[in-house]
């Protein structure tokens, strides 16, 4: 330590101006960092005198430096090696981008990017990957970042623009956390569902100049709930078969006993017999509908040919329920399109699910309450929508929703609505899907295939790909 002091001192002797240098003192249990300026002074003759020095403690900046580059450090580590795609984006242009339109008259931002999606494009095309880890750039199938970056346009796929909007949406109402499942596109033109989640980078929450994106990869995922819906799919079609072979020796002396019934009946006074009667032919009719149930639930080709407008079979099954659900003090609310709104999917068929939800709906409004049902077309696809206030769905019991046989209803359930409604959707190529919070209410969605639309439900693209503030 002395040699240094000594040799700075030196330089401050022979220097014609000022110097500053910083040292390390230690002590015999602590280290001080000092920042000195060295002024050298002289006589009138400008021949040195000596030097004098102005010293101030820096230690608590340099630890502070330290400990930041030391963080970096891990940062660093973790972020190249993590197993999940990741990758920093500066996304201070589409703020400042934001702001512009704000000023220039733009107040309703999400009817601006409707009408100018390549409004939307251009913000993205302002921000920038900053850096990204190994993971990510195997998932976009790129071989450096540089290659990454020179090849974005090309992974804007239609439902990751739509992820990139809904950004858009949240970073102008001031968000800086954003999640959501998206489709992205790769390199090779390969569309992979993703959950993506960002997240401004401590310190950037204002600029958005470093935003951490998270993307994991859900293409095993759907791959394996896929093979299990198709397992599902032959264990049903296999229970259906079996079904269909027993029905009809069921349904025959089903209709014999319920003949002998009505017979005796009719030779019975009013009383306990004709109670008990009353009774017998109430179990015999429960029977008959487990039996057109299970019919139902594997009839092959459950969806009709052609195809039914969805908005016509709500107004037409409203008017047909209303008056009886009113009887318990529920009231029907609907919000569809003023124009037709035609799915793949038969009317009867169509009918019989939508009725089964609002039943269901129904009974989980024991003091009354509304049921609201929305309908509405986007991307190919119509979006049905039946919504209670209700008692809501326990936990315990979603997995087992769409199982044949469950019910939570007791003795007056069969536990075949939803599980004949689930099957008659995604026999027309569909989906069925709830949310549902005890105490709060549960809403089922209905996604179809609009008329003229081929091919069945893809995961990621009907789901609505934006993203929400965590």
């Amino acid at each position: 330590m002395a040699g240094r002091m000594m040799a700075n001192l030196r330089r401050a002797l022979e220097s014609p101006r000022a110097i500053e240098v910083e040292d390390e003192v230690a002590f015999p249990h602590r280290s001080i960092y000092l920042n000195s300026r060295l002024i050298p002074c002289r006589d009138r003759r400008g021949r040195v005198m000596g030097v004098m020095g102005l010293s101030r403690d820096m230690t608590e900046r340099r630890v502070m430096e330290m400990a930041l580059r030391e963080s970096e450090e891990r940062f660093r580590s973790v972020f190249g090696e993590a197993p999940i795609a990741l990758h920093v984006r500066d996304l201070s242009p589409v703020v400042a981008g934001i702001e512009s339109l704000r000023l220039s008259g733009v107040m309703d931002l999400r009817a601006y990017f409707d009408a100018h999606p390549e409004s939307v494009e251009a913000l993205l095309g302002r921000s920038s990957i900053v850096e990204a880890n190994r993971a990510a750039l195997e998932l976009f199938e790129a071989g450096s970042l540089a290659e990454l970056t020179e090849g974005l346009p090309r992974v804007r796929g239609p439902q990751y623009m739509d992820t990139v909007r809904q950004t858009f949406m949240d970073i102008a109402e001031g968000r800086t956390r954003f999640e959501g499942e998206t489709v992205i596109r790769t390199l090779k033109g390969r569309d992979r569902p993703a959950f993506l989640r960002a997240v401004a980078m401590a310190g950037h929450e204002r600029t958005l100049d470093r935003v951490l994106i998270s993307l994991v990869d859900l293409t095993d995922l759907r791959r394996a709930e896929q093979e299990a819906a198709l397992s599902r799919l032959e264990a049903l079609s296999a229970t259906g078969r079996l079904a269909a072979g027993v029905a009809h020796e069921i349904n025959n002396p089903l209709q014999g006993m319920k003949g002998q019934i009505r017979l005796l009946r009719d030779d019975l006074p009013l009383g306990t017999a004709g109670r008990r009667l009353d009774a017998l032919n109430g179990e015999v009719d429960k029977v008959a509908r487990i039996v057109k149930g299970l019919l139902d639930l594997h009839r092959e080709g459950a969806s009709e040919d052609g195809a039914c407008d969805a908005c016509e079979v709500v107004g037409g099954l409203v008017e047909l329920v209303s008056s009886e659900m009113a009887k318990s003090s529920v009231r029907i609310e609907t919000a569809l399109p003023a124009t037709p709104l035609r799915v793949r999917m038969g009317a009867n068929q169509l009918t019989q699910t939508l009725l089964n939800l609002l039943l269901n709906a129904q009974d989980a409004l024991p003091q009354g309450g509304v049921v609201r049902i929305v309908a509405e077309g986007r991307d190919g696809w119509a979006r049905l929508s039946v919504s209670d206030d209700g008692v809501g769905i326990r936990p315990e019991d979603r997995a087992r929703i769409f199982i044949p046989f469950f019910t939570t209803k007791g003795p007056r359930g069969t536990g075949l609505g939803l599980s004949v409604s689930e099957s008659l959707v995604r026999a027309a190529g569909g989906r069925m899907d709830f949310t549902s919070e005890p105490g709060k209410g549960t809403t089922f969605q209905v996604e179809l295939p609009v008329a003229g639309k081929v091919g069945i439900y893809r995961e990621g693209t009907a789901v609505r790909a934006g993203v929400r503030d965590t």
